[in-house]
């Protein structure tokens, strides 16, 4: 008897540093995911019923900074918004957004990536589905279509400049983003504007910082 046990013990052993190294790995995403939701609420709360925030993130950060936003924006502050959507289609984004407890029924989306990723385009009034990327004429009006259907307070996130740029000049970019700026400025709109931090998007964050009421880094 004292054999199996003795048998047993290196593979429970093992099993049992997997489970902790695990656990440590989820707690580590919770307090990143904290830190990131304190970030975002220190930097953002207290702004006024209407701001531009730029939101400089490092690639790794990416999604923590999208789910503390959305929290902040739908959850803390609990207003009904927009999300421009260039890097993940509608209906995956929903899932994860779902799966993260966000509530999505108060937001319209506006999805730039589906119909030329060749992902499943269902129409439906909560998402309006852009040919591509380099329709910015098309986005800003679906912007502006969607901010006169939500009455008051709202929020608009773009995600993201650094994906916008992919597909349009910077100069095109700048001038857009300088456009919705002047028509969001009659609204109560809290706009966060995000950017991938890297060499490419150094020359227009530069600019573009210059339109906003606030740059936030997210380190």
């Amino acid at each position: 008897m004292e054999k199996q046990k003795e048998g047993r013990g290196p593979k429970r052993e093992k099993a049992e540093k997997k489970n902790r190294l695990s656990a440590e790995e989820i707690m580590d995403l919770l307090t990143e995911q904290k830190k990131t939701d304190r970030k975002i609420k220190e930097e953002l709360e207290g702004m006024g019923k209407s701001f531009v925030a730029l939101i400089l993130i490092r690639p790794e950060k990416y999604q923590l900074v999208r789910g503390s936003l959305l929290k902040f924006f739908s959850g803390k502050e609990n207003l009904p918004g927009i999300f421009v959507t260039t890097n993940m289609p509608y209906g995956k984004l929903v899932e994860e957004l779902e799966k993260q407890g966000t509530r999505t029924d108060k937001i319209k989306f506006i999805d730039l990536i589906s119909r030329i990723g060749s992902y499943s385009v269902k129409e439906n009034i909560n998402a309006d589905f852009l040919e591509a990327p380099t329709e910015l004429t098309e986005l800003m009006l679906s912007i502006e279509k969607s901010a006169k259907q939500i009455h008051g307070k709202k929020f608009l996130i773009i995600d993201s400049v650094s994906t916008l740029l992919i597909y349009n000049e910077a100069p095109t970019i700048e001038k857009f983003v300088h456009s919705l700026i002047g028509k969001l400025s009659t609204e109560e709109t809290k706009t966060a504007l995000l950017v991938s931090e890297s060499e490419e998007t150094k020359a227009i964050v530069h600019t573009i910082s210059h339109f906003c009421d606030k740059v936030v880094r997210v380190q």
